[in-house]
């Protein structure tokens, strides 16, 4: 069984999931922790799509893309409970 296939249909579900929190997250604070995690696992399936990804002969360049911004995500999403109060104060 590809194991592809199952990854990427989760973290669809989970990125709609992780965008629909992350709106929300506006008018109840309360759900950042479980956007949070939604968000982690997008990340995680990302990666292991990633890594599937640049095993394969014909997909190297596009998994080592994957990897580069699986790793970029979080880092964004941890900067910007940062970013958004540094716009709303300028």
């Amino acid at each position: 069984m590809n194991i592809a296939r199952p990854l990427q249909i989760i973290a669809t579900l989970a990125a709609i999931v992780a965008v629909a929190l992350g709106i929300g997250t506006y008018t109840h604070p309360t759900l950042i922790n479980i956007h949070m995690l939604f968000g982690l696992l997008v990340t995680l399936a990302l990666l292991t799509v990633a890594i599937i990804a640049v095993v394969t002969s014909g997909l190297r360049r596009m998994g080592a893309i994957g990897i580069i911004y699986a790793l970029i995500l979080p880092i964004f999403g941890y900067t910007q409970q940062m970013i958004l109060l540094v716009t709303s104060i300028g």
